[in-house]
């Protein structure tokens, strides 16, 4: 029977997240009840935690949420896309510079907070 330091190693050398799930559905087959607690434990720590990107559940309320705060940078937005049907890089590039208001619909539109888009804007940059 292999140890609990084993069981980690052999857990994070496996060569793909099949072969992963599949060494962690043997623990209880390799290890008494009272060690599952910490093996599962370890692997969280060890192995996934690490990779957790940030979770933002809650928006805290600012002004910029106010619908005529919102509906003023959404007409900006769609004045300087044609109605979003000029979306390139340059393109979005281009109104964001000259009216910064801009980004506020964009981001909405993607469905991220403030903080989520700040936190991708890392994820791009490789930071």
């Amino acid at each position: 029977m292999p140890s609990a330091d084993e069981t980690l190693a052999d857990i994070e050398s496996a060569d793909s997240w099949d072969a992963r799930v599949a060494k962690i559905r043997q623990i209880p087959f390799d290890h008494g009840i009272n060690e599952h607690v910490a093996i599962y434990a370890a692997v969280a720590r060890e192995l996934y935690v690490p990779h957790l990107s940030p979770d933002f559940a809650y928006l805290h309320w600012t002004d910029f949420y106010e619908l005529a705060t919102f509906e003023a940078a959404y007409d900006a937005a769609a004045a300087r896309t044609e109605n979003f049907t000029k979306v390139s890089v340059t393109d979005l590039t281009d109104a964001i510079v000259a009216n910064p208001q801009v980004l506020l619909p964009l981001r909405v539109i993607t469905g991220l907070g403030k903080n989520e888009f700040a936190e991708s804007t890392k994820l791009v940059a490789g930071l």
